[in-house]
């Protein structure tokens, strides 16, 4: 009873310039509370172990009711002056304007919030003529003569107001992206120095009254956050190629390899053009627009790269195994000797894969486009050859037209074994199936696809064509 008449005290905690030693105050009688709690547990025990009725305290279930709310409306307060110290003096460059803000945002919900229930409640009470109600008027003009705690709400509530003004200038001045350009440029704006030193805070700025300046210095501000930000997208780009590296696969079951999977290579490279191009463009590249050039260019030099290093591949898979017939070689000796350029340089290529398979270390090479790009061309006319041989054959014996290159140079690629045109009869001569060969590989007869064979007046030498195919494909027909 003593204890619960004490808390009349609360009607006198008013004024948040003693938050302090309000914050004292409640934290004494919520350990009293705590303490009366562990008290009456005991009792209760005792009472049923003697199976008495259980004692009932109403009286301190009204002073907790009465105290808690205020209490945590107290400590709420308390942190918010606490923090709000810290704001205007402790390190200005150490001020986060985010979480600055968010701690404001969060502190005004929240007092807003107690400031509405302590409305309703005091209402309610009043209505009810509550005997511990707190003495006041919730809706007299003269807030002189509001209860306590909507007057503890309110001061505090106005304080963060008052403090919100500050905001923008944290934000456009704490910024973690101002580097000392930016600062010489709001300096030669403001006429001093504002350049944060270890004596700088908030309230110092503040001082400086430099509110007609603030959007200027919001300008050169968010430039240096999208500079910034340049310079992370930059290095994040550069991050992911880190761990970038070609892959290779077996050419044939051979100690050959050959590149394979490069789709993931190639969508991180049309990812990155269109990044660093667009950082190219930016108002804001020219603290890093060296850089980015070069990464750019690095970049396209990759990419070109890995266009020539594809196409030469393709014709190397293509004419290696031609080029390894004797026959072949034999009878297109200029093309050989290119292709063998060709292949002596990617061979030497693949074996740099193998030992660096760093994307950009090995396909960034500056010597490496040219090189490609000389295979290529070397390539071509190698392509050239081979099509006006075949043409020259096709020409000669038009019914190889039927056939395709391939075809052709599967037959060419063996002159010696004429039994490598039978695959290839029936595109030639519509009715023949093969053709029939004796021990010396001599022509004697056509047989059909119902296998009708006619034998032939005269048979046909196929050594005597000497390795040209035309030659005794005419005289079949």
């Amino acid at each position: 009873n003593e204890f619960a008449e004490t808390l009349v005290i609360l009607n006198n905690i008013d004024n948040t310039e003693k938050i302090f030693e309000y914050t004292q105050y409640m934290q004494k009688n919520l350990r009293i509370i705590e303490a009366f709690y562990s008290t009456i547990e005991w009792i209760n025990r005792e009472e049923k172990l003697f199976n008495f009725a259980v004692s009932a305290y109403p009286l301190l279930e009204e002073a907790k009711t009465l105290l808690f709310p205020f209490a945590k409306l107290i400590f709420t307060s308390y942190k918010w002056y606490v923090k709000y110290k810290v704001f205007m003096d402790g390190a200005f460059d150490e001020l986060i304007p985010d979480e600055v803000e968010m701690y404001v945002d969060e502190n005004y919900k929240d007092l807003i919030k107690m400031q509405k229930a302590y409305k309703a409640k005091c209402k309610l009470q009043s209505s009810e003529d509550y005997p511990r109600r707190y003495h006041g008027i919730v809706d007299d003009p003269d807030q002189d003569n509001w209860p306590a705690p909507l007057k503890i709400c309110n001061q505090v509530v106005q304080h963060i107001k008052d403090f919100r003004q500050y905001i923008q200038l944290v934000g456009i001045m704490c910024n973690s992206a101002l580097m000392e350009r930016h600062w010489n440029e709001m300096s030669a704006l403001a006429g001093f120095d504002l350049t944060p030193n270890a004596g700088t805070t908030l309230r110092k700025v503040i001082a400086y009254e430099l509110g007609t300046l603030l959007d200027q210095f919001e300008i050169i501000s968010v430039g240096a956050t999208k500079e910034l930000q340049l310079q992370v997208n930059l290095a994040k780009m550069k991050t992911e190629w880190a761990n970038m590296v070609f892959s290779t696969s077996a050419y044939k079951e051979t100690e050959l390899h050959i590149l394979s999977g490069l789709d993931d290579i190639q969508a991180l490279l049309d990812d990155h053009l269109i990044k660093a191009l667009s950082m190219r463009g930016s108002a804001f590249v020219k603290p890093v627009e060296a850089e980015v050039r070069e990464w750019y260019s690095l970049l396209d030099r990759v990419n070109k790269t890995l266009e020539e290093w594809g196409k030469v591949q393709v014709q190397w898979l293509y004419f290696r195994p031609i080029f390894s017939a004797k026959d072949i070689i034999a009878q297109m000796p200029e093309e050989n000797v290119m292709f063998k350029e060709v292949d002596v340089a990617y061979q030497n290529l693949m074996k740099q894969v193998l030992r660096d398979p760093d994307v950009l270390k090995t396909a960034g090479a500056l010597t490496l486009l040219d090189i490609l790009k000389n295979c290529n061309v070397l390539m071509e006319q190698v392509n050239n050859g081979v099509n006006d041989y075949l043409e020259k054959k096709r020409l000669f014996f038009p019914r190889l037209f039927f056939l395709s290159n391939d075809e052709m140079l599967e037959i060419l690629s063996e002159t010696k074994d004429p039994l490598k045109v039978q695959p290839h009869l029936k595109k030639c001569f519509e009715a023949i199936k093969k053709l029939g060969f004796d021990s010396n590989l001599n022509i004697y007869s056509m047989i059909s696809e119902e296998e009708e064979e006619i034998q032939f007046v005269v048979q046909i030498s196929t050594a005597e064509a000497r390795g040209c195919v035309e030659k005794w494909l005419i005289q079949v027909e």
